[in-house]
């Protein structure tokens, strides 16, 4: 699936994010492309802490939920669905120019990045959880959480101007 990714025009990205009810703090738990033939990418982890890919759109787990239902079982939580995230909006209308898959310490499946015109996204599991980050050129790099990105510069003096593998990360 990896390598059928090149040449492929991104016409729109979705990032699912789920919390708790009564709480702002969101988690990426999905991250979804729809390509220009038609086709859909999503990206999320497995209970494995391995990474996902999926030619299916992503489906609430407790779509018939009522609001009832949620606050007699708090822990189902609330998914919400951003079709135009900020960050991730760049991407849209951009070609897959590569796709790279990484593995964690042990040769399993637990990241993929996408090589755009320009940009770049990193989705790898995290202590099981997804996390999502767009890359710019001139060493810009952001990290969407809960659909939320914060840019972090490789010059900037909280990351003390260092960068590890290529990215930049905020302290």
């Amino acid at each position: 699936m990896i390598d059928e990714l090149p040449g492929h025009r991104c016409e729109m990205v979705r990032i699912v994010s789920h919390r708790m009810p009564g709480e702002n703090a969101r988690d990426v738990v999905a991250l979804e492309f729809a390509w220009d033939d038609s086709t859909v990418l999503t990206i999320d982890v497995n209970a494995d802490w391995t990474l996902c890919l999926s030619r299916t759109r992503w489906v609430e787990p407790f779509p018939g939920a009522t609001a009832a239902e949620r606050e007699l079982f708090p822990d189902l939580g609330i998914w919400e669905v951003d079709d135009a995230p900020v960050g991730p909006a760049s991407i849209v209308g951009r070609t897959v120019t590569a796709a790279e898959p990484m593995f964690n310490e042990v040769g399993e499946f637990s990241g993929i990045t996408i090589l755009f015109e320009g940009v770049s996204v990193r989705a790898f599991s995290f202590g099981g959880d997804l996390q999502v980050e767009l890359g710019r050129q001139y060493g810009v790099r952001s990290r969407l959480r809960g659909g939320n990105a914060s840019l972090a510069r490789a010059d900037d003096p909280s990351t003390g101007g260092r960068r590890r593998r290529g990215l930049t990360r905020r302290r």
